[in-house]
């Protein structure tokens, strides 16, 4: 959970899901993915036990419990670093098993969208240096490192463009 318009996150949440039992659920595993993942480093990689994974059901219950939790009045979107990925993911993930998503899809936020139209505010000189926030246990791929700093990222473009904005009418 984070405010765009402002600096770090407020809550974080991360859950593993069983492999095995998803695949039984009837999603499935891409052979390149898996060769991906093979070569991310040993900190990534067991990051996908720790917290030890759960069953689908149960993770796609818990995340929404949570996010509903945080909906209102903190939380009025649900951000991805990319529009044809995580959240595309997850919404076939609830599809599956007849669990309703907990976000509407006008409230979907793509990452990458915001960098490029923060691009001209100087966005791409600056996003990826000095950040503050980001957890001293930062591993690349773990998904709640990567989550966290994709917030700060995004509040980064947040400022960027508010910091500008009626300057270039």
């Amino acid at each position: 959970i984070f405010d765009p318009w402002s600096k770090g996150t407020e809550e974080t949440l991360k859950i593993n899901v069983d492999t095995s039992n998803a695949m039984r659920e009837g999603l499935t595993v891409d052979a390149a993915t898996i060769n991906w993942w093979m070569e991310q480093s040993e900190a990534a990689r067991k990051a996908l036990f720790t917290p030890a994974p759960i069953k689908l059901r149960a993770a796609l219950a818990a995340l929404s419990e949570w996010y509903r939790a945080y909906r209102e009045p903190r939380v009025s979107t649900v951000w991805s670093h990319g529009a044809t990925f995580d959240l595309i993911l997850l919404q076939a993930a609830y599809d599956l098993t007849g669990i309703k998503a907990p976000w509407h899809y006008r409230d979907m936020r793509d990452t990458r969208t915001l960098f490029d139209i923060a691009a001209p505010y100087g966005y791409w000189d600056t996003a990826r240096d000095g950040l503050t926030g980001l957890p001293v246990e930062f591993v690349e791929h773990d998904p709640l490192s990567d989550a966290v700093q994709q917030a700060a990222w995004v509040q980064r473009a947040y400022r960027l463009i508010g910091a500008n904005r009626g300057q270039d009418a």
